[in-house]
């Protein structure tokens, strides 16, 4: 296994793409909160409110804190995640700027689990037709 070089390839897909993880994972979390201490606030009988509210209270920094590696993991993951699609975007931008630009381009390679595989051998045979009918025109 090889260490990691770099963190982001794309730094701002690669973000975006970690808060709306974060947002999926806490918003519901958020709002069963919001509703349980809402209905505890104005739907349950006064006389068990008294005597859940307290105990509640009690297990909710415990619960923020079983949270925080939930939250880390998901970061974690996101970043892994992301990196199997921002690292062939970025490898598939660079060869078909290359082309672009009439200069002579390498094969796409991407690891295993990286996303658009199908996408890179297009570009990889876009590339040798374009290099083959280059080199036959004689420019």
């Amino acid at each position: 296994m090889y260490a990691r070089k770099q963190y982001f390839i794309h730094k701002k897909f690669q973000v975006d793409f970690i808060v709306k993880v974060l947002l999926a994972m806490l918003a519901p979390v958020t709002l069963c909160t919001l509703f349980f201490f809402a209905y505890l606030a104005f739907l349950a009988d006064p006389a068990a409110r008294l005597s859940i509210a307290p105990g509640v209270l009690e297990f909710l920094p415990s619960i923020l804190i079983r949270l925080l590696p939930v939250c880390f993991a998901a970061v974690v993951f996101s970043m892994f995640f992301s990196h199997r699609i921002a690292g062939p975007v970025k490898k598939m931008r660079t060869v078909v700027a290359m082309m672009a630009a009439g200069e002579p381009t390498a094969e796409i390679t991407l690891r295993k689990n990286d996303y658009f595989h199908s996408m890179a051998m297009k570009i990889n045979r876009l590339s040798d037709h374009v290099r083959t009918n280059y080199s036959e025109s004689g420019n």
